[in-house]
């Protein structure tokens, strides 16, 4: 597992090296835009401030869904703005669900679509954030409070489900969890995804 997470820090070192020149690609769950940075935005992706604007796509058709957007960026400061120029499906999606709410005490699952075989890598923080790595994707949490669980599931059905109860503590009420998953396929050859975030506030 350390080998692994090696690897994916090269990875992600040389990538980001270069981003500037490179197309960006990242995956995503598209939503309206809730007070844009840019009026051209027309879409966000949820859990983030990475904001979508595009002349190429009907950004419109997948509100809703998980994909994967590739453009240029257009702007890094104070919030994201990306050219989108396609869209395509995500190999991965990450969705959560919370039967008795968001609470101190209670349970939370994340359940993350991806290849069987696959190692599902949990990855968590206080917030969102954006650290674009061009082809191989992008960082949507905060990378300054970032959280890895070094253990990871793996996928036997094309899916994984990881229970994560919330600690039964009062004082987190009001705090927000982002959470972004890293998937790691090793056959026929090495490959990694980051899948779109997902994202909770804890309420009493």
């Amino acid at each position: 597992m350390r080998t692994l997470l090696t690897i994916f820090a090269v990875v992600l070192f040389s990538a980001s090296a270069a981003h500037a020149q490179l197309t960006q690609v990242i995956t995503g769950r598209v939503v309206a835009a809730n007070n844009p940075c840019d009026p051209s935005a027309t879409h966000q992706l949820q859990c983030t401030d990475v904001f979508l604007r595009s002349e190429a796509v009907d950004l419109g058709k997948f509100e809703g869904s998980v994909v994967k957007v590739s453009g240029t960026v257009a702007s890094v400061f104070g919030c994201a703005l990306v050219d989108v120029k396609s869209v395509e499906d995500a190999p991965v999606s990450a969705s959560l669900t919370a039967i008795f709410g968001f609470r101190p005490g209670r349970p939370v699952l994340f359940t993350t679509q991806a290849p069987i075989g696959s190692f599902v890598v949990y990855v968590m923080s206080t917030g969102p954030g954006f650290v674009p790595l061009g082809p191989f994707g992008a960082i949507l949490i905060d990378p300054l409070t970032l959280v890895v669980d070094a253990t990871p599931d793996v996928s036997l059905l094309g899916f994984t489900v990881r229970n994560y109860p919330i600690p039964d503590v009062p004082a987190i009420v009001g705090c927000t969890v982002n959470t972004q998953m890293v998937v790691a396929t090793i056959e026929p050859e090495l490959s990694l995804e980051l899948t779109n975030p997902v994202c909770f506030t804890v309420v009493p």
